[in-house]
């Protein structure tokens, strides 16, 4: 995900001012100077899922291989492209016009990991 990041930083015009990855969503707090953003973000999404695909299938082929090993049989199988799906369809932008929104949303962004702990979050 941070190699994507970068990549879209360095070819696309991506500046990112602030990022959270958790384990099920990720925040960022983003703008551009080349490419439209819907256009990076699609990007993003895409090579990140592709990678995403491809080491999930690796992954995978090795299990099956080591417990067909164990128990002298063959497992290999071919997984379909739409067996799984990384991203939802869309994404929920939000505009930081001022600098308390974007002061409320880095809070935000900076608390997330920590009340996701307590097991409760912000509003």
């Amino acid at each position: 995900m941070l190699d994507s990041l970068k990549y879209c930083q360095k070819t696309k015009g991506l500046e990112i001012y602030a990022w959270c990855i958790m384990t099920s969503h990720v925040h960022l707090i983003i703008g551009t100077s080349g490419n439209k953003m819907e256009d990076i973000l699609r990007d993003f999404k895409s090579f990140t899922s592709r990678s995403l695909d491809s080491y999930t299938r690796k992954f995978r082929r090795k299990q099956e291989r080591m417990a067909a090993v164990d128990d002298g049989t063959s497992r290999e199988k071919e997984y379909n492209n739409n067996d799984y799906q990384f991203w939802q369809q869309d994404n929920h932008p939000l505009e930081l016009w001022d600098n308390y929104m974007m002061d409320q949303k880095l809070e935000y962004l900076h608390m997330n990991p920590i009340s996701r702990q307590a097991g409760s979050l912000p509003l």
